[in-house]
């Protein structure tokens, strides 16, 4: 996710290799990274993830499971973009919320 400055506010990394999923915020650099909990994905294989906003961090589950919560490094309302990449085929994508 990204904000209007081009800032990263939530980057989600898999490590296949590592076993663990890392995150972390770009702000003019990269802060330090968090790694942790499950690795709930599975190389090749279909899966769904929920990103959750609140006051102070996002909650993310994947495949019905609570994967992770990360604390907020940068205001969740300049977040204005979601970007994705890399070797991944999207099937649907869906947004509840709005501006308040």
């Amino acid at each position: 996710m990204k904000t209007s400055y081009g800032a990263t506010a939530l980057h989600i990394n898999p490590r296949f290799n590592a076993g663990c999923i890392v995150r972390n915020t770009d702000r003019n650099g990269w802060g330090a990274e968090e790694r942790g909990g499950p690795m709930i994905f599975q190389k090749g294989q279909p899966f769904e993830m929920v990103i959750s906003v609140d006051a102070s961090h996002y909650k993310v589950g994947i495949n019905g499971m609570h994967a992770f919560t990360y604390n907020h490094r940068v205001s969740y309302q300049e977040v204005t973009t979601l970007a994705i990449s890399g070797e991944i085929d999207i099937h649907k994508i869906l947004y509840s919320g709005g501006v308040s």
